[in-house]
């Protein structure tokens, strides 16, 4: 009975371990997801910074650029999702980038509570097996 009781904790311990391990990797996109934002940010900060008729790089993928010239600084083209991309002045960017990161952060604090919650029950299931384990070796 108590090796049975054993093993069932140290089966929930593997469980928690495991989705643990799948909170870290979610937690490394929302960290990657808002690093991309504040360059994204940044870069229409800068943007912004430029006159009509300025030449830029303009990144096609895999670290190649091609020359460009800024036509119009007071707009950008935004992805809202699902494929729709919208024309939007500078300001109102700004805001949709904002609240995405607000958005991003908030998720990864989130993820980040059920981390701790996880390593909690870990520990204390830890504890449990332990004495379990103790025990049965008496």
């Amino acid at each position: 009975m108590a090796n049975e009781k054993l093993n069932e904790k140290y089966v929930i311990y593997q469980i928690l371990a495991q989705n643990l391990e799948a909170l870290k990797q979610q937690i490394q996109i929302v960290e990657q997801q808002l690093i991309e934002l504040r360059s994204t940010m940044l870069s229409m900060e800068d943007l912004e910074k430029l006159k009509d008729d300025n030449e830029i790089l303009v990144p096609i993928g895999g670290g190649c650029f091609s020359r460009g010239k800024i036509s119009d600084n007071r707009k950008v083209i935004v992805n809202v999702g699902a494929g729709i991309f919208l024309d939007n002045d500078m300001a109102t960017a700004k805001k949709l980038m904002d609240e995405r990161f607000k958005e991003v952060e908030k998720a990864g604090m989130e993820i980040e509570e059920q981390m701790k919650n996880i390593v909690g029950q870990m520990n204390t299931l830890a504890t449990e097996i332990q004495d379990l384990a103790q025990k049965a070796q008496r």
